[in-house]
């Protein structure tokens, strides 16, 4: 099973391909004409379907165009796909930070630091004193041990704080498909 943060890098990686894979609607298109494809003409001269770019003279105003002008939802529309583009941003944004984080813990008696990355992986153990060289091996591991498990739990923290920011975000994409913004 993967740390929590894995977790959340993972479904946060997920959305982002999610919405850069989506199909833009402002370029030209290939294939034949018809209502699914408005922006293609027919060529009677090579019998072969060609996509009507801007420059083309042939080119006709595409199915989102033509009723993007009539649709009393093009606003309701046109502020989902904000809405979207602003939570992309952000998403973004915390994937960045997330994978930048950091968490640091010394034990109480200032022997060691732990510090761990944003997956729970061990980053660097810091020893202050030569203290532990007198320790017995289980005092150490135990030292060690509660140093590491507090610095993973606060990067869960951080994660999880980090993550709290998005809770709703897809109730908000499926009221806005649905039309009740």
């Amino acid at each position: 099973m993967l740390p929590l943060a894995a977790q959340m890098m993972q479904v946060l990686n997920d959305v982002l391909n999610g919405i850069n894979s989506m199909p833009s609607r402002t370029g030209p298109t290939t294939g034949p004409p018809g209502p699914l494809n408005p922006r293609a003409v027919h060529s009677r001269a090579t019998g072969r379907h060609q996509g009507a770019g801007p420059e083309s003279p042939a080119r006709h105003p595409s199915y989102g165009e033509r009723h993007a002008m009539e649709s009393p939802f093009a606003e309701q529309i046109r502020q989902a796909m904000a809405s979207l583009q602003e939570h992309r941003a952000r998403m973004q944004e915390a994937q960045l930070e997330l994978q930048a984080a950091t968490a640091s813990v010394t034990s109480e008696d200032r022997m060691v630091t732990a510090v761990v990355g944003p997956q729970g992986q061990v980053v660097s153990l810091t020893f202050h004193t030569d203290d532990y060289r007198d320790m017995a091996p289980e005092q150490l591991g135990r030292v060690l041990t509660d140093v590491l498990n507090e610095a993973r739990a606060q990067m869960g923290e951080k994660v999880i704080a980090t993550m709290r920011d998005f809770q709703g975000t897809g109730d908000m994409l499926r009221q806005s498909m649905v039309g009740g913004m």
